[in-house]
């Protein structure tokens, strides 16, 4: 039986996350949230799913950086204390409600790791992995996660808690015009 470390004090909510140097230029699929409380963009974006690219480190939660929401990919300008990691495989119009569940539990899901694997190592942060299949039954919200690309980091493998990965999905369907 595998046991795991007890859940980190890891928040990555509040957009903290986004201020690791390791994010800049990673996909990072995120979810709008805050807005209303404090009525940026009139709250029109709130819980809105979107995707950013980060082209520096922020310095801090106020950097604003472009967040291309939803379907249409609308171009919108959102200080990073309001973008939240998405750790859902929701993708309107893509994944309908009903189908719409937790990336740990998605084998192939492509994530970026954002933040420390169960044994508190960072050693991972910023590197692209995909969910794989442990051979075991994991705790809900842990996933076994292979990184991915060039360096010497590729291969490599860890035990992350949900709030430690962010999904960054590759675009390969085709949407057909008209």
């Amino acid at each position: 039986m595998l046991s795991f470390p007890c859940c980190l004090a890891y928040n990555p909510s509040i957009g903290e996350w986004l201020l690791d140097s390791r994010l800049v230029g990673k996909k990072l699929d995120v979810r709008i949230l805050g807005t209303r409380q404090t009525s940026f963009h009139r709250g029109r974006y709130e819980n809105n799913c979107g995707f950013i690219i980060l082209q520096k480190a922020p310095d801090n939660l106020n950097y604003s950086t472009l967040v291309r929401v939803g379907f249409e990919e609308s171009q919108r300008s959102f200080p990073i204390k309001y973008l939240h990691p998405q750790t859902t495989t929701e993708r309107p119009p893509f994944v309908a409600n009903k189908d719409v569940g937790p990336i740990s539990s998605k084998i192939g899901q492509r994530v970026v790791i954002i933040g420390p694997d169960v044994e508190k190592n960072t050693e991972l942060v910023g590197n692209y992995g995909h969910i794989v299949n442990s051979g075991y039954v994991l705790p809900v919200g842990l996933a076994l996660v292979q990184v991915y690309g060039s360096g010497n980091v590729n291969g490599k493998w860890g035990y992350f808690n949900e709030e430690s990965l962010c999904r960054s999905h590759e675009e390969t369907e085709v949407i057909p015009r008209g």
